[in-house]
């Protein structure tokens, strides 16, 4: 089993989490968040971890290498990125964001994007992954070395 490195978590809603899960592994994914600011807690290439919780425990659902993140409406973010962003039709996506609070804002959001997706045989409990916080982050922690099991 390969090893987790240095990366980023991003918390993700159950429902992306299975879409990508079925769809998406081995491609390209885009992680849709309020508007914010740009990811510089991870390079081009670096890991991204997708956490949700299963019953009461968050696991690590699936991970990718880091490629970008756009600033775009909410318009442009389906015709950009399309099921990339965790549905099969825009309406779908559309229902999606309806349902998280950070994102459900007019204006724009943050589009995350994430090559490679890799989901390991077994979910990977976030607690035991070895994750430590990234001194002055506002979100996300960094993984320095975890085996998965």
């Amino acid at each position: 089993m390969p090893a987790l490195k240095e990366g980023y978590i991003l918390h993700s809603d159950p429902e992306w989490v299975r879409f990508h899960l079925g769809h998406s592994i081995g491609k390209t994914v885009g992680y849709c968040r309020g508007a914010g600011a740009p990811m510089k807690n991870v390079r081009r290439g670096g890991k991204l971890f997708f956490v949700s919780r299963e019953r009461h425990l968050k696991v690590v659902s699936f991970w990718a290498d880091f490629v970008d993140d756009s600033l775009v409406t909410l318009e442009q973010a389906w015709d950009l990125f399309g099921p990339a962003l965790g549905a099969a039709t825009k309406s779908e996506w559309q229902a999606l964001v309806d349902r998280l609070p950070a994102i459900k804002t007019k204006g724009q959001l943050r589009v995350i994007r994430a090559d490679n997706a890799f989901a390991p045989s077994m979910l990977v409990p976030l607690r035991e992954t070895g994750i430590i916080l990234i001194d002055h982050a506002t979100k996300g922690w960094s993984v320095e070395s975890a085996e998965v099991k």
